[in-house]
């Protein structure tokens, strides 16, 4: 698992996974290089139809379900499902099957929804009231300072979550994932036996890194996992 500096831009020429933007990392978790940034509820747009900012304007939001996660080992993988299935950064989540949601943004120049972007790919932990958000951390892994995230490097223009055990454990290290993989959406882990799966989403504008954020409730529990494709915001 890596860590790196990171920068938090929409670069939407090599690279925008998690928080910048480095050059693609190919196992795991990882960072680029970029400004800091400390995520705000005010400049996080995940699971909110309607407007929300970029660095061009406002653009329109809508949100979309794409399934149901099943998470058995208490742990969500998120990676690249083409280039790092079965070897990226694991987070902690508690047991359960949870809705996964794509918040999509329309990036077209009339906004006719010609040009649609995946800013966020978010695994819903709870309906409580979310009242933070911060940049996750791997269990045993020191928290990020400064510029460093923790996220998902992107090299096939794809994230994923999975069941951070069930992926390791039941998927052949042979396989190729475009056997079962196929674009966006939700599939059986190979042999998984309590039904793990995995959720595939296109990552905004490809290439790059991401971050991995949580929110939280006023108490602290966590009510979702998000992987920040860059796509909204002003940052």
């Amino acid at each position: 698992m890596v860590i790196r500096s990171a920068r938090l831009a929409i670069v939407g020429l090599v690279a925008v996974i998690a928080v910048a933007l480095a050059g693609p990392l190919v196992h795991g978790v990882g960072a680029a290089q970029a400004e800091p940034r400390y995520p705000a509820l005010s400049d996080f747009h995940a699971l909110r139809a309607g407007e929300a900012p970029t660095r061009t304007g406002r653009v329109p939001v809508t949100v979309r379900d794409l399934g149901q996660l099943v998470v058995r080992s208490g742990l969500v993988e998120a990676s690249d499902p083409y280039v790092s299935l079965g070897q990226a950064g694991r987070f902690a989540v508690p047991n359960g099957t949870y809705r996964v949601v794509q918040t999509v943004a329309d990036m077209s120049k009339n906004r006719d929804g010609s040009n649609r972007r995946i800013a966020y790919l978010s695994l819903v932990l709870s309906d409580r009231p979310t009242t933070r958000v911060e940049l996750a951390v791997p269990p045993g892994k020191p928290a990020p300072t400064g510029d460093k995230v923790y996220g998902v490097a992107v090299d096939a223009g794809m994230v994923a979550f999975a069941d951070g055990a069930a992926i390791r454990a039941y998927l052949p290290t042979d396989d190729d994932p475009s056997a079962f993989i196929k674009g966006s959406g939700m599939f059986p882990i190979p042999g998984a036996q309590h039904g793990e799966n995995i959720a595939v989403s296109d990552s905004g504008w490809g290439d790059g890194f991401y971050p991995v954020l949580v929110t939280r409730a006023a108490d602290g529990s966590p009510t979702g996992l998000h992987i920040d494709t860059q796509v909204l915001g002003v940052l």
